[in-house]
């Protein structure tokens, strides 16, 4: 849920997955780890709202 919300609005933005880690210095790699069930650290997942310009509710939403 988490990764498809993130996915979709970096398309929007027109940003790749490996593109946005780099802008919101994240590691290599590491958005791709929230598919399933694995979720994401409460600092990461704010710096991918600011960096995407959304709020973390729009982010884990269903």
């Amino acid at each position: 849920m988490v990764y498809e919300n993130v996915l979709k609005y970096a398309k929007e933005k027109g940003m790749t997955i490996q593109g946005l880690e780099k802008a919101c210095n994240l590691s290599n790699g590491i958005i791709s780890k929230w598919k399933g069930n694995n979720n994401p650290k409460l600092e990461n997942l704010l710096r991918v709202a600011e960096c995407l310009d959304v709020s973390i509710e729009q982010l884990i939403k269903e």
